[in-house]
């Protein structure tokens, strides 16, 4: 499996402005959003730790249940991430992340993929991933719009 995250931009946001967005030089010292604290937490036998909310329970991804504001801490696109699985834990159905323009401006270039299917039809849209692990090296073939570890792409 690759560690890919798909996401679809907000309808007002062109292919070219996403490009120029993450593009964009970061500021090393860019803020970062804190994870919320709308839910109880409790620590079950196995030490991880989960999330209560109303009747459903469901694994927190920070397990070490620190709030610290580091640079290790939540980043505005793994915000939006916990959002859309909280959502999809409510409503049980697949709901895609959405990112507007501040979002996209976080993200690193090097960490975001697309496919570009109006190659094969003027109807069809592009698809857009994230890279959630960095140490995988992802290639995209830009003939058939799939994904290969850079090691076994020829």
């Amino acid at each position: 499996m690759l560690p890919l995250i798909e996401f679809k931009v907000e309808e007002s946001i062109s292919h070219e402005k996403l490009v120029e967005l993450i593009s964009q030089e970061k500021d090393e010292n860019q803020p970062i959003l804190k994870k919320p604290k709308t839910s109880k937490k409790k620590e079950n036998k196995g030490g991880d730790m989960w999330d209560i909310n109303g009747q459903e329970n469901h694994l927190v991804l920070n397990a070490d249940g620190d709030d610290v504001d580091d640079k290790n801490d939540e980043t505005v696109f793994g915000a939006k991430v916990q959002e859309v699985c909280d959502a999809q834990i409510a409503n049980n159905e697949y709901l895609p992340v959405k990112v507007d323009e501040y979002t996209l401006s976080t993200m690193n270039s090097d960490e975001v993929y697309w496919c570009d299917y109006r190659q094969y039809h003027p109807q069809m849209k592009i698809l857009y991933y994230k890279a959630s692990n960095q140490d995988v090296d992802l290639v995209t073939c830009p003939k058939c719009c799939r994904f290969f570890k850079a090691d076994e792409f020829d």
